[in-house]
């Protein structure tokens, strides 16, 4: 299973790369200061956390407990396939399946991936309305 996965990155990452160049893009990220690197890496991963609490806390209120260590991995699965796929509906659909996965019955799952993409929404919009 493990070995499928890795395959499906490497297949992933090559049907980028046909169309980019992967060179100038590596050039691009070693140019970046290690403090640079260090400060996306913990606003990307604070980002996932409050992400990951968001579902958390959604997945309660359908009475699924989901526990925290969960939820972020569900969360990183979900913005993987929300970064490789068209649109956030691959994302959707891979946090969906995940709930699914893990017990949540159908209605329930699509719901609270529903819900939780609804508090993301307006939590968005709230911050450019008060920044």
């Amino acid at each position: 299973m493990t070995a499928g996965k890795i395959a499906l990155v490497v297949i992933i990452i090559g049907l980028i790369g046909r169309n980019h160049d992967l060179r100038e893009a590596f050039a691009n990220v070693g140019s970046l200061s290690l403090s640079t690197a260090a400060a996306v890496l913990t606003l990307f991963f604070t980002q996932q956390a409050i992400a990951s609490l968001r579902l958390y806390f959604v997945t309660r209120m359908f009475g699924h407990h989901l526990e925290v260590g969960e939820a972020l991995r569900v969360t990183l699965i979900g913005n993987f396939f929300g970064q490789t796929f068209v649109s956030f509906l691959g994302g959707d659909a891979a946090r969906f399946w995940e709930l699914r996965k893990r017990g949540m019955p159908l209605r329930e799952a699509g719901s609270a991936v529903l819900l939780d993409r609804l508090i993301g929404l307006i939590g968005n919009h709230l911050l450019i309305v008060l920044l």
